[in-house]
Order: structure tokens, then C-alpha cells, then sequence
């Protein structure tokens, strides 16, 4: 090939070469482009929202305080003081030592003090290591700055956008703020474990130390923990935290912060915890109350939820931002219930299984307001701060006391049933248990009962007939969405002791009738929920304060309005009030009864008996009382319920001085007579029942008025001779008629006893087998050949002959010659009478019958 003709191919391959790589770079920048904006519409639309973060909202060097608000004057008046783990946790960048800073900047953001915000070498070699396009990278992405964001917010997910939105906001917060505040914040809000945040209290619990008094080996000690809290824990792991320790020193060492003499008098140092403080220690000489603890909480979570606070950051806010709470509390309440719970005389019972003595917890509520003002967590005295809280932190199986809730209004609200309605007290289903389930808590059937007599008496057969009418949703949103039991679990998967899970659910009859829940529920949401029986079925959302001002006095929380749920018809609220008030008149409550004030609730006892309650209204308050142990066992050598003592003692002083009153309805109600047997208008028999009449008078509202007569008894002939049922050859005069029920029960098993089923009247159980107590019973007395109808036949009883006695002669041995006598004359004949003439005279005729008139004609 010729010279020129070479050159003429080169020149070819070079402008394809050259286009190609204009191709590339075109497409590339054509690429990076769309990249590039969508990306920026990522961030525009996903990303940038809230990334400003604003740290004069955490600067906290002041106490807290609680106030509730006086009664008489309206006026607020200091109730508490907040306490953290100190009272001061705290502390001024001036006061941080040098040392303490240099070695936290070299072990966890050498750069600090160059970069922006976002240490890009690092961010870069992260996320090449996070794609896998390298390996051997061995530092983190973050800086001091990034996680300080991540201390403030909380938020630690693993995502790409948390990632842009976590640079974007370093980005911005370093254009505010001076790197000594960005420091002096990161070091107050770092976590060390134990429940240790901030350098000064780290200090102080590790070392027993001021940050001025710490050496250069212990402040590296401290530097290298908040990469992995728990392993270099100084107390539970020093031999990783001096391998730590060594580290962060010789960083130090390296970027120039410290002399190699430094670093090796500081390397031998023998650097041991003192623990000269315990976690959570609070130094005070009284506790918290417990209505305190639970208003933290409630401050803390809604911190954290209406500005988007880490729990750690609204824990330094709450207790050292100089925070005034204005709490529902009324103190004169609160008085009255810590008396009663102070006094281990109104605790039954002794040491259980396991070594402990039952708990104890109760809530009052204003349900006109939703405000609690009294609550308590425990048995005896507090024994100290942000203890377990059982009134609002323990989770239990409510029983018999969530009826109510799940079953009673909600069957009403829907148009299932009245207070009148009748319901069979007897098994339901014979899969779940041969002999039928569900059980009583007598382990006996009644038979034919009405609701108000089935919740009075706590029946669990009524409320499962109840639950399967109304549906388990229906039960459940109405429970969760109407009366706020929110732990209620639609679905949860739980794992036992042997690693097996399963999946469980309240959407079902034993857990919304009869109270078996997942995870149970708390003392304050059965309060609240009770509460809303009281005030013409409105729920109120339970608030335990009113207002949060900031140390400037600006509202930054407020609670006063509360959030308002209609969870009820005025018409389902009124007869919940007839229903409750029965169980306290003739019912498992009558000991909840107040002299001069209306009363009404509902007792609880699980199955288990584990657990025991009494939910309680009055037309003041509403009020809930659990028992129980915390690690559950069983309570049935209590005979009485303890919850309900403890539940009469705490509200008969809290009315002792209010004036009786009742509670006010709210909807037409007339009053009628019904049937106690099918809950319609009586008919004949009903007054006539062989036990009684079983006419009742009831209350109901005028649309729920009866229009059918019972359709249960019928008349039924008794032989009184026998108290049997009549035949046709009992005695006509011993019959007497009376009223008996007309109705079947078969069943797929035998044994079942019902205790009605003895005044039915006999009938055929073909296909199944009949209640084993017998119906009335036919008379098998009287039949053809004992017909007591039939006339006697007459019976002859011959006289007896009359036998005349002859007495034996006597014999005289020497018997005297008879003497002779002449023999007495005969008497004359009388004459015979004449025979009479005979009549000879014809008889005399007839009179002719007259003729008779001829007819018109």
C-alpha cells in the first residue's frame, strides 16, 4: 500500500474516532443532563421539604416547670420541677475542654474545621463502597455535621433520600450556624450509652468527674465510645474501649493535636469507670408523681411528632429548656386516690408466686373535657421517677369490662338489640369445647335472659350471641374508631419462647366479647373510653395538659381544645347508662354503689383470672381500676374483686362533697310491660307462669316500643295432684292452667343442663339431644286404668248376722228335788176382725176431650 493511501486511511479511522467520541461526550452530557434534572425534580419534589434545622430551639441550660391551674382563682400555680438524669445535663462550649474536642474531631471528622458541612472525599468513598464498586474503604461517610442532624431529628434509615436530604441540610446548616455552636451542640446531644447523653453527664457517670477535671486518657476514653456505645462501654467492655482509646490518640497524634510525649503518658494511663453516679439517678430527695411521668410522656411524644423531634432531642427540651407545662391535674383528686393507694391496708392478698405483691393502677377522667385529673401507677409509694407507670405504660387483658365497648353499644348502635332484647344463656358452639362454649363464669346456663340481665350478671353466652350479630368489624372499628382503643391489633405476627410465630388478631369473638386481646389494653384508654357514657356518648381524646410555653413564653404545644369523636347516638348512650347503672343496682357491681349518687360500670375478670377490673361512671366522672400482678398469675383466692374496693374507696371521697345527682338522658323513653322471656308485649300466660309472672315493666325509646306479643308461652293444663302435665284421665276438678314456654333446644352432644328448660313444655329432639334438665314432664299417674274421671262403681257391704252368746248351764252337784207347781191356764183366742166390704160401685167415665178449632184457611 502506498504512502498516500495510508495516510488517507488514517485520516478515516480518525474522523470516525473523533466522532465517535463527540457521540459519546454528547450523549453523556445528554445524560448527565436528564440525570441532572431528575435528580433536582427528585429533591424538589421528595428531598426539600423541612430541611432546615434550627438550633436556638435546643439551646437548653433551663429547669422546666409543671403548674395546674388553681380552682378558685383561675391562676397558674407551681405544681414541679422537671429532673432529667441531673438537673443539669447541659454544658457551654467555653466549658468543654480543648482536649475533649480535638479528640472527638479527630476520631470521628478530621475535616471538620475545612469542610462545608459534607466531607466529600468521605461521602464519595461511602457510597462507592455502598455500590460495591470498591471494597477496602474503611471510614465513615458522615460528619460531625451530619450527625448532629441525625441526634436532632432521629432519623437513621438506610435510603438514599435520607441520605440527600441529611447533606442538604448540613449544607444549609453550616451556612447559619459557627462551627464552635455546630460542636458545642454535637457534643451536648452524643449518645454513650447507659442512657448517657452529653459530654458533661458522660463525665459525670463514667468518671465522677467535672469536664475541667477530666486527663487527656479519659477524654479519648469518652471520644471513642459514640461510634459503638455499647461494646466501648468503659464498665462493661474496657479492654475495647483502651483498644478504642488507642486509636483516637494516635489521630490525635497524627493530625498534630497532642505530642508524642502526650500520647504516651496518656497511652499507659490505667483509665477504670468510678461509677460514681447510676443511670437515671436523680438526686433529689422526692420522686416524680406519677401523674407527672405520665404527662413527660405524653409531652415528649407529642414533641416528637408535631416538630419532628428525636426522642433524645424533646427528652433535652422537655427537661432542661426552661419549658412551662400547664397539666389537668386537680390536685385535691390526686390527694384523695394517693391516699388510698399510699395505704397497703386496701391491697388484699399476699406474696404471689413470685415473690411479689399484686399491683395496682387507676385513671379519673373529666368527661366533659377529657381532662385527667388523677391518676395513679402503682401499689404503696412511688419509689422513683419514670418508674413503671401501670396506669398508662401497662398493656392488660381488660375481661368482662370491654363488653361494653366491643358488644353492648355497638349491638345498640346498630339496631341489634335494647336492653329488653332476649338472648338464650346457652352454649353456642360445640367445636371449640364438646360440652359448649362459651362458658360462664359459674360454669352454668340460665336459659331465656334479656341483655340488661346478661351484662348485669356478666354473661359471656349473651355477648358472644351479641358479637355474631354484629360482626367483628363492625366491633372492632367501632372499639378503635369511636372509643379509642387504639392497641387493639387488626393483625400481628408474635414469636414464642421456641422461635415459632403465628399471626394474631382482636378481629374475632374471644377477644372483643370476652376480652382475650393480643396485646391487651391500658388503664387510661378504658378510662377514656367509659367517659364517653357519660357525656351523651361524645369521646374525647384524654389530655393530661393544656398548654407548653417555651422559656420566651411562646405556645409551642396546645392541647386545650379537645379532639372530639361523636362515638354514639344520644338514644345508644342513654340505654349504655340504663344498662351500667343495672349492673351496680342488682348486678357484679352492687359493691361500686355511692349513697346519693347515681352509679354505673362494669367488672372484669379474665379467664385466667390474671387480671381484675371495674370500670366505673358517675354523672361527674368516669374512673378505672386494674389488679393484678406484672408478671401475670393467677388471683383466685381473692374472692371479692380487688379493683372494685380500691375503685368504691378512691370515689366515694372524691363525692363526698358534691351534690347528688343523676344521670341526665337525652332521649324519649316511655315505659312498658313486657315479657321477661321474649322481650315482646305480654300475652295471656306470661302473668301465669308456673314460676311467677313474668311480666316486667322496662324502659325503652318510643321507636323501640314492641309490636308483637310474646310468642313464647303458651297455656299448659297441670295436674296439682301430680305438678305434672295433665292427660285426659287426670281428676277434672285438680286442673289448673298456667303459662309455659314453647320453644326447642336440641343439641349435637348430651349433658347440658339449662335451667329454664324445666318449665318447657315437652317436645320431640329428634336429630340431636335435648338440655339434660327435663322439660315438663307428662302425668303418667293417670291413664285408662287409673282414669280419675271415671264414676266409682258401688260397693255392698252385707250386715253382719247377729250372733247371741248362749251361757253354758251350770251343774249343782247335789241338785233338790224340783218342787211341783200346777201349770199355768191357757189364755183365751182372740176373736177375728171383719173382713171389709168390697167396694162395688162402678168407676165414673171420663171427661170427653174437647174438639179441636178448624184452621183459617
Amino acid at each position: 500500500m502506498s504512502e498516500r493511501k495510508k495516510k488517507s486511511v488514517l485520516k478515516g479511522v480518525m474522523r470516525t474516532a473523533a466522532l465517535v467520541i463527540v457521540t459519546v461526550m454528547l450523549i453523556g452530557m445528554t445524560t448527565v443532563a436528564i440525570c441532572g434534572v431528575a435528580f433536582a425534580l427528585y429533591i424538589d419534589r421528595y428531598v426539600s421539604q423541612d430541611v432546615d434545622i434550627y438550633l436556638d430551639s435546643y439551646r437548653l441550660n433551663l429547669t422546666s416547670f409543671i403548674y395546674y391551674v388553681d380552682k378558685d382563682t383561675g391562676e397558674l400555680v407551681e405544681h414541679e420541677k422537671l429532673y432529667g438524669s441531673e438537673d443539669r445535663v447541659w454544658v457551654d462550649f467555653k466549658d468543654i475542654p480543648k482536649q475533649l474536642q480535638l479528640a472527638v474531631i479527630s476520631v470521628e471528622d478530621e475535616r471538620f474545621r475545612t469542610h462545608n458541612g459534607v466531607d466529600w472525599k468521605r461521602t464519595i468513598g461511602a457510597a462507592m463502597k455502598f455500590t460495591g464498586l470498591i471494597s477496602d474503604y474503611t471510614g465513615g461517610g458522615s460528619t460531625i455535621t451530619q450527625q448532629l442532624i441525625k441526634n436532632l431529628t432521629g432519623e437513621n434509615e438506610t435510603s438514599v433520600k435520607r441520605k440527600i436530604q441529611e447533606v442538604m441540610r448540613a449544607l444549609e446548616l453550616e451556612k447559619k450556624y459557627e462551627k464552635d455552636d455546630i460542636l458545642e451542640m454535637y457534643l451536648n446531644t452524643i449518645y454513650f450509652g447507659r442512657g448517657v447523653y452529653g459530654v458533661k453527664q458522660a463525665a459525670h457517670i463514667y468518671f465522677g468527674k467535672e469536664l475541667s477535671e477530666l486527663t487527656l486518657a479519659q477524654c479519648a476514653s469518652l471520644a471513642g465510645m459514640p461510634k459503638n456505645p455499647y461494646k466501648y462501654d468503659l464498665i462493661r467492655f474496657p479492654e475495647y474501649n483502651r483498644e478504642r482509646r488507642i486509636i483516637v490518640l494516635k489521630q490525635m497524634l497524627n493530625n498534630g493535636n497532642i505530642t508524642q510525649r502526650e500520647y504516651d503518658i496518656a497511652a499507659a494511663e490505667n483509665v477504670t469507670a468510678v461509677r460514681s453516679g447510676t443511670e437515671g439517678e436523680s438526686g433529689q430527695d422526692e420522686y416524680q408523681s406519677y401523674f407527672v411521668d405520665a404527662v413527660i410522656e405524653q409531652v415528649l411524644g407529642d414533641l416528637q411528632s408535631e416538630y419532628g423531634y428525636s426522642e433524645n432531642m424533646a427528652k433535652q427540651l422537655l427537661f432542661s429548656g426552661g419549658l412551662k407545662i400547664v397539666t389537668t391535674i386537680d390536685v385535691d383528686i390526686q390527694a384523695k386516690m394517693d391516699e388510698v393507694f399510699h395505704d397497703l391496708e386496701n391491697f388484699p392478698g399476699s406474696i404471689g408466686a413470685d415473690g411479689t405483691y399484686p399491683q395496682a393502677s387507676m385513671v379519673l377522667i373529666d368527661p366533659y373535657s377529657g381532662q385527667v385529673k388523677a391518676l395513679y401507677g402503682g401499689r404503696g409509694e412511688k419509689t422513683g421517677d419514670r418508674v413503671l407507670n401501670r396506669a398508662t405504660q401497662t398493656y392488660r387483658q381488660p375481661g368482662s369490662s370491654i363488653k361494653p365497648i366491643t358488644v353492648y353499644a355497638p349491638a345498640i348502635e346498630f339496631g341489634i338489640a335494647t336492653p329488653i332484647t332476649v338472648i338464650d344463656d346457652a352454649p353456642k358452639n360445640f367445636t371449640v369445647r364438646e360440652t359448649g362454649w362459651p362458658q360462664n363464669e359459674n360454669r352454668r346456663y340460665g336459659g331465656l335472659t334479656t341483655v340488661s340481665s346478661g351484662i348485669a350478671r356478666s354473661l359471656n353466652t349473651v355477648a358472644v350471641d351479641l358479637i355474631e350479630k354484629v360482626g367483628y368489624k363492625r366491633s372492632f372499628d367501632f372499639a378503635v374508631k369511636n372509643m379509642g382503643l387504639t392497641s387493639l391489633v387488626d393483625s400481628m405476627t408474635v414469636t414464642n419462647k421456641r422461635g415459632e410465630t403465628s399471626v394474631k388478631s382482636d378481629l374475632g369473638a374471644s377477644p372483643l366479647a370476652l376480652g382475650g386481646l393480643t396485646k391487651g389494653v391500658s388503664v387510661l384508654e378504658m378510662t377514656a373510653a367509659y367517659a364517653a357514657f357519660v357525656d351523651d356518648g361524645v369521646y374525647r381524646a384524654p389530655t393530661l395538659y393544656s398548654m407548653v410555653y417555651d422559656s420566651n413564653d411562646k405556645v409551642i404545644l396546645d392541647r386545650s381544645a379537645p379532639q372530639i369523636t361523636l362515638a354514639m347516638e344520644s338514644r345508644t348512650r342513654d340505654y349504655m347508662i340504663q344498662l351500667l347503672t343495672g349492673v351496680v343496682k342488682n348486678g357484679t357491681g352492687t359493691k361500686a354503689a355511692i349513697e346519693g349518687m347515681q352509679v354505673g360500670g362494669k367488672t372484669g375478670t379474665t379467664s385466667e383470672d390474671n387480671d381484675r377490673w371495674f370500670a366505673g361512671i358517675t354523672p361527674y366522672y368516669a374512673g378505672v381500676v386494674w389488679f393484678g400482678h406484672d408478671k401475670q398469675q393467677s388471683l383466685e383466692k381473692y374472692s371479692t374483686n380487688p379493683a372494685l374496693y380500691l375503685w368504691h374507696e378512691v370515689m366515694e371521697r372524691v363525692h363526698e362533697e358534691l351534690e347528688s345527682r343523676e344521670f341526665k338522658l337525652h332521649s324519649e323513653m316511655v315505659t312498658i310491660s313486657c315479657c321477661l322471656d321474649s322481650g315482646l308485649l305480654p300475652n295471656e300466660w306470661c302473668s301465669q307462669d308456673i314460676r311467677g309472672s313474668r311480666v316486667t315493666k322496662a324502659t325503652v325509646a318510643k321507636e323501640d316500643v314492641p309490636k308483637q306479643t310474646c310468642n313464647c308461652h303458651v297455656g299448659v293444663q297441670i295436674d296439682t295432684t301430680t305438678n305434672l302435665v295433665a292427660n285426659e284421665f287426670c281428676p277434672l276438678d285438680q286442673l289448673k292452667t298456667v303459662g309455659a314456654l314453647s320453644l326447642r333446644r336440641i343439641y349435637p352432644h348430651s349433658g347440658v343442663s339449662v335451667a329454664d328448660q324445666a318449665y318447657v313444655v315437652p317436645y320431640s329432639a329428634e336429630g340431636g339431644y335435648p338440655p339434660a334438665t327435663l322439660t315438663l314432664q307428662p302425668c303418667t299417674e293417670h291413664n285408662e286404668e287409673n282414669d280419675a274421671n271415671k264414676p266409682p262403681e258401688p260397693e255392698i257391704d252385707p250386715e253382719p248376722p247377729i250372733v247371741i252368746p248362749i251361757e253354758p248351764p251350770i251343774i249343782d252337784p247335789d241338785p233338790e228335788p224340783p218342787i211341783e207347781v200346777d201349770p199355768p191356764e191357757p189364755e183365751p183366742e182372740p176373736e177375728p176382725e171383719p173382713e171389709p166390704e168390697p167396694n162395688i160401685d162402678p168407676p165414673e167415665p171420663p171427661e170427653p176431650a174437647p174438639e179441636p178449632e178448624p184452621e183459617n184457611g
